[in-house]
């Protein structure tokens, strides 16, 4: 499983002007030392660290040397070995750390696990191994996905291509039948299980029709993955860019952003 850079930046503003909707969920933690999971590019660094307390330290983890390349060049860090290594970022100390999760999380200290757009890719297993690994910590899992998906105007086949990408969400992603729209609610669970207090709070994605772009890409992406789970997307795809070409579509896609403590 990895991801496009294009693609990472592209959502990236989208990303973090949803989390305006959740922004009380950020631990206020002087100092924190952060491990940041299947970090990308950094995005959940740019977002989170202006809005915490003192002179954090961070540890971005991801399996895609690639991402992490991008995200030191994105944050101005000098080339370096991912090996956790932190240099000085501004305030901060921040260091990248390649690591496949599949194979187990990293032995980090740290006062807080974040991570964004990852639990909705996994199984259960792994968010019971995450919930056991974390041992109290406190954990904020941002932008796993909903299941909403809302074009206006709408299209009277919008109800079968969306139900079919979401049989798609729930493929293996290499982690396991992915927990898909169900994955905010299945961590909440584990969380209470293990005895943390939980917060879920909705960061939903608002594209413009001004944005053909962003909208031709989750239209393509949208039809690519129904397809794969057999729904008719040839028509539906050619007139929904043919209106985002015209200016005529906005969309809205729901996320929860989750804080266990």
């Amino acid at each position: 499983m990895g991801f496009d850079p294009e693609w990472l930046a592209m959502r990236e503003g989208y990303d973090h002007l949803s989390r305006g909707e959740s922004l009380g969920l950020i631990p206020a933690i002087p100092g924190a030392r952060v491990v940041d999971l299947a970090c990308g590019t950094g995005s959940n660094l740019r977002f989170l660290s202006p809005r915490m307390p003192g002179r954090q330290h961070w540890t971005l983890v991801d399996h895609d040397a690639r991402l992490l390349d991008a995200a030191r060049e994105r944050l101005g860090l000098p080339t370096g070995q991912h090996d956790g290594e932190a240099v000085d970022w501004g305030a901060h100390r921040v260091g990248t750390l390649q690591a496949d999760l599949r194979a187990g999380f990293p032995a980090l200290d740290c006062d807080l696990v974040v991570t964004t757009a990852l639990l909705d890719l996994v199984d259960a297993g792994f968010v019971d191994a995450l919930v056991a690994w974390l041992a109290g910590r406190p954990l904020l899992a941002s932008l796993t996905v909903d299941g909403r998906i809302e074009w206006t105007p709408s299209d009277p086949r919008d109800s079968a291509v969306h139900a079919a990408f979401r049989a798609h969400q729930l493929l293996d992603r290499g982690f396991g039948p992915s927990l898909g729209v169900g994955a905010s609610e299945y961590l909440r669970d584990r969380l209470v299980e293990a005895g943390y207090q939980v917060e879920m709070l909705p960061t939903t994605w608002q594209i413009p029709a001004s944005d053909g772009p962003m909208l031709a890409e989750m239209a393509r992406g949208i039809a690519q993955a129904a397809g794969e789970c057999g729904a008719e997307v040839d028509g539906w795809l050619a007139d929904k860019l043919a209106a985002i070409a015209r200016g005529e579509v906005a969309l809205a896609v729901g996320h929860w952003d989750v804080l266990g403590r």
